[in-house]
């Protein structure tokens, strides 16, 4: 998935000065226009389909566009009583714009690891098996571990890499056994689905196998790819 670019234009920057009533010179330089030309290096450096390679390039990008806010932060901050309209909500403004841009670090950790969605959120996806497992006859607790489990806590980051088609061998072959597995239960996400599942014995039975064999292909394919 594409990473959106965190980094604002002069003339988002021009507006929010306006709705907060901030005024001109608060640093010596025009902040915009440093902000909308780390904006600019992150298009034309193809930051949005990043590689591990371009990672050390990404994170100095980071590193520069929160010095910029901290100290416009610093500056805005000293500014005397009744220079800024609404100075708390400019502060929290830009705190908010740094907090875009530092989430670029998170994605770079995903770069890295492709599958770290699914190492972070095995546990939760354990959880809901292990309750499912305790009460098959609960539509919720079925419907909680295919949706939330299933296909959002490990689907979402093993899916991802089947559609990238990077993996080979096993792990591919892996990754196909549980895009299939998954296919065969979609009806899960209908509105009776779970229901129907939960009241039909058999096919409970069949559906808690599936996903204690897609939690045996998950632990598999986490193996597969821990960091070393």
């Amino acid at each position: 998935m594409p990473i959106d670019n965190p980094f604002i234009t002069r003339d988002e920057w021009q507006k929010d000065k306006k709705k907060y009533g901030v005024p001109d010179k608060v640093v010596k330089y025009s902040f915009g226009e440093k902000m909308e030309a780390l904006k600019k290096k992150f298009d034309k450096d193809g930051f949005a389909n990043m590689t591990v390679p371009q990672i050390p390039a990404a994170l100095a990008l980071v590193q520069e566009g929160e010095r910029l806010i901290d100290e416009y932060l610093k500056a805005l901050k000293a500014l005397a009583p009744g220079k800024v309209t609404n100075k708390t909500a400019a502060v929290d403004r830009l705190n908010f714009y740094k907090n875009c841009i530092h989430g670029l670090v998170d994605r770079t950790k995903g770069i890295r690891d492709p599958y770290l969605g699914a190492r972070n959120n095995y546990q939760e996806c354990f959880a809901l098996m292990q309750k499912a497992l305790q009460h098959p006859d609960d539509p919720a607790a079925l419907e909680k571990l295919y949706s939330n489990g299933m296909r959002n806590h490990l689907g979402q980051s093993f899916h991802g890499e089947f559609k990238a088609n990077r993996a080979t061998g096993e792990l591919r072959n892996l990754l196909q056994q549980y895009e299939d597995l998954m296919a065969e239960w979609h009806d899960m996400q209908d509105d009776d689905g779970p229901g129907n599942v939960a009241g039909d014995p058999a096919r409970r039975k069949q559906f808690m196998s599936d996903m204690t064999e897609g939690m045996r292909i998950a632990v598999r394919i986490l193996a597969l790819t821990k960091p070393k």
